[in-house]
């Protein structure tokens, strides 16, 4: 039963507004009244691991540690296998002892990506690297009660278990929200 419930409330869900100031419906908070706020929950569509993938990624190109000297923001192409690379994810590599490589910067594709930092050693072709958020996924919101909450590290395919208005903020690839009534 609670199965169906949560399948045909599913249906009417909406993908929620992150602007800021304005509701979950898109509505501006300031120009709307508490007692108007419409409430919703949520269902975390994706709240990653703190970590990418179980091996990470092999560095399809190599970088010599000389040819990143001087250079704020190094290329790498990288084949992931499965997983996502975003901004921010801190850069391990693996063959060579988790030697911390630097900061994922831009993503032009999902193994295309700039690295935020002078590379310190070499990276060779084949070398396996891990990607790390730097904290658990985390999501801010204002409840119908008109109190900021901040749940850290919440589960991938649940609802949460508040009546929220708005979404105040994300971090560390928590995505695919989903609101409904």
């Amino acid at each position: 039963m609670i199965r169906n419930y949560y399948t045909e409330a599913f249906k009417n869900g909406i993908v929620p507004s992150l602007v800021g100031g304005q509701l979950i419906d898109g509505r501006v908070k300031a120009n709307t009244p508490q007692s108007y706020w419409k409430e919703y929950c949520l269902y975390i569509g994706s709240s990653p691991a703190p970590f990418l993938g179980s091996g990470g990624g092999v560095a399809i190109t190599g970088i010599g540690s000389g040819d990143a000297a001087g250079q704020a923001d190094i290329n790498l192409l990288v084949d992931l296998g499965v997983g996502k690379v975003t901004p921010d994810m801190l850069v391990y590599n693996t063959t060579q002892n988790n030697l911390f490589i630097g900061v994922v910067g831009t993503v032009n594709d999902p193994g295309d990506f700039t690295l935020n930092a002078n590379i310190p050693v070499a990276i060779a072709a084949n070398d396996v690297l891990t990607f790390v958020y730097p904290d658990a996924p985390s999501i801010s919101v204002l409840t119908i009660d008109n109190q900021a909450v901040t749940i850290n590290n919440p589960a991938q395919g649940f609802v949460l278990p508040l009546s929220v208005v708005q979404i105040t903020n994300t971090s560390n690839g928590l995505s695919d929200i989903i609101a409904f009534e």
